[in-house]
């Protein structure tokens, strides 16, 4: 249906200030910083914060996150809870890829995995989220709870590379690359339930989604000629065979 139950970071039970910073391989980057207040009378909280992660493999791809949020809580009555929630997800992946196993016995670990990916790969756009979820209890043990939530997920570039390799660690690496689009998607749900007691209650709930393509750009032309035996790519989604030995 596209609904979750969200579990966001909470403005009232979280730090005023969050901060974490560290270095990885590579020369990889990592920045976490969160703030958060609640009002003096414990009804409105707030949380907001950003992540930038910048990263290096070993074989000079960079892929880049930048991801900003922020949540809103407010509690009018001890039985009643509404929250606002935005984030934005800004990334730049270069050599995205994933692995499928051939045969039954798994591969061993895969080195420097990177290095097969098409120079040309690049996984890049926006992932936006907006939301708003409320609940409530009355008296009588009926609770009450809600969501609407908007998400767009705008793709200027889908490229991936899918390795496939047997038990032995030897196998092929596949590129695909598929055309820039633009996605968005509503998604709402209202539901009920009963307290009968402690132990036992009755729930139910109506979710629903509408999902639409907003844009779909033109295929590119992708050419490559390197050590990797990728030697052209073209338009739409399509696969070129590369040779690809693990390690």
């Amino acid at each position: 249906s596209g609904i979750v139950s969200y579990q966001l970071r909470s403005p009232f039970e979280a730090p005023r200030l969050h901060a974490e910073i560290a270095l990885r391989d590579y020369g990889g980057q990592f920045l976490d910083v969160r703030l958060a207040q609640t009002s003096a009378d414990g009804r409105l909280a707030g949380l907001a914060g950003g992540q930038i992660l910048r990263a290096r493999t070993s074989s000079g791809l960079a892929p880049n996150y930048y991801r900003f949020g922020i949540v809103l809580a407010c509690r009018p009555a001890a039985a009643v809870k509404a929250i606002g929630f935005a984030s934005l997800n800004v990334f730049d992946l270069e050599g995205t890829y994933g692995v499928s196993v051939r045969g039954e016995a798994l591969p061993p670990p895969m080195r420097h995995p990177q290095r097969y990916v098409p120079d040309w790969s690049d996984h890049d756009g926006t992932d936006l989220n907006l939301g708003l979820l409320a609940s409530a209890a009355t008296d009588g043990g009926i609770d009450l709870s809600g969501s609407l939530v908007y998400s767009r997920l705008d793709l200027d570039q889908a490229d991936f590379t899918q390795f496939i390799v047997d038990g032995s660690g030897t196998g092929r690496a596949v590129a695909i690359s598929s055309r820039p689009r633009v996605n968005q998607s509503w998604s709402g749900s209202f539901g009920a339930g009963w307290r009968a007691d402690a132990n036992h209650r009755l729930y139910a709930e109506l979710r629903g989604r509408q999902t639409r393509l907003l844009a779909q750009g033109a295929g590119r032309l992708l050419r490559s000629v390197d050590d990797r035996g990728v030697v052209w790519i073209r338009d739409t989604t399509a696969t070129v065979l590369i040779p690809a030995a693990t390690p």
